[in-house]
């Protein structure tokens, strides 16, 4: 390999790779998109302004085939936005081998050499484009770990995005809004409405959590009729591998006796052979199944795990023990706000 040649694969936009020189050159009618994303950028417009801006245009995405389905997004232009390829750059040892297995090498192990390529941006442009970023980063590291009750389980019920929470300061004092910010590729923004996270709503939210209602007992029933329903089935099966064993032995007993034909034994017992082959076979699905379900479920396991909830969530000092309680016993919640109020549609584990 020569150091400076592309060995990655699919250039990143705009360039092309040339098989016949085995280099990447810059495609001339991508290179302007690409000068328009770097401008606007630096001028202030986010990725997803940007993205909503190409794909409005219908400006051909970075991508092929099913990715190519949804255009732009603040991701891809991101991603072109922070590339070292642009500069000039080649990078190796992204990866490698380990066991048959490809394994990520941490960035600070790459190598980074100049390559072949022509550079699309400058030095400078990079260096203002990073310093944006890490300006832009409006999520603190606290909050991304669960510093508010509800982080990381709150979901939208229209669009089917994690929520986002909004802190607001009034002369009553501080609030926090749970808000659904996703906008569509071509622009729209989801339609749901937000809510104030006051007492009012974790009150309610927590004793719709620790109450055991029908849901809850009816899924504890068909958990437990599936159960015993598997165990009957294979103790009705294993009896008639049991019955279909003793036929085959009475079958040699009247074969011995000279009861039966040499040809009337062989015809019955291919027969039940293959009655037994099948039964067989039958059981140990249903073991496998049986094997697959959670132990016997009840109530009374049921109410263990809530009174775990309601003693974490009594002694928690800050919200991110209130988060921790939450996460014991809830995979998501869904929420959708309505002219009569809210539904909360809660996941449990």
């Amino acid at each position: 390999m020569v150091q400076g040649m592309w060995t990655n694969g699919s250039p990143p936009y705009p360039y092309v790779y040339n098989q016949t020189t085995r280099m990447i050159e810059v495609d001339p009618d991508k290179l302007k998109i690409y000068r328009m994303i770097i401008d606007k950028y630096l001028l202030g417009m986010s990725t997803l302004q940007i993205a909503i801006w190409l794909n409005q245009r219908k400006i051909a995405p970075p991508y092929s085939g099913k990715r190519n389905k949804c255009g732009w997004s603040h991701v891809s232009t991101h991603r072109l936005l922070i590339s070292e390829i642009h500069l000039g750059y080649v990078i190796y040892g992204k990866s490698r081998s380990h066991r048959g297995t490809a394994v990520l090498v941490d960035k600070e192990d790459w190598i980074k050499v100049k390559g072949e390529h022509e550079p699309v941006k400058t030095e400078e442009e990079h260096a203002q484009i990073m310093a944006r970023i890490e300006q832009n980063k409006i999520i603190p590291r606290k909050c991304r770990a669960g510093m508010l009750p509800l982080s990381g389980l709150l979901y939208c019920s229209k669009c089917g995005r994690r929520m986002q929470f909004k802190r607001s300061r009034t002369k009553n004092g501080n609030y926090w809004t749970a808000l659904c910010t996703y906008t569509y590729p071509d622009g729209r923004k989801c339609d749901q409405v937000g809510r104030k996270l006051d007492n009012d709503f974790y009150r309610a939210l927590y004793q719709h959590i620790i109450k055991i209602d029908e849901q809850t007992l009816e899924l504890v029933d068909e958990t437990n009729a599936q159960y015993r329903a598997l165990n009957a089935l294979i103790d009705m099966k294993q009896k008639e591998l049991e019955q279909t064993e003793q036929a085959i032995e009475k079958l040699f007993e009247l074969f011995e006796d000279g009861a039966i034909t040499k040809q009337r034994l062989a015809d019955r017992i291919a027969g039940h052979e293959k009655t037994k082959t099948e039964l067989e076979a039958e059981i140990e699905k249903c073991k496998v199944a049986l094997a697959s379900q959670v132990n016997m479920v009840t109530v009374d396991m049921v109410q263990k795990r809530i009174n775990e909830f309601k003693a974490l969530w009594t002694n928690a000092i800050n919200p991110n023990e209130q988060n921790r309680a939450f996460k014991l016993l809830i995979d998501r919640i869904v929420y959708d706000r309505m002219d009569k109020g809210v539904k909360l549609d809660i996941l449990y584990k």
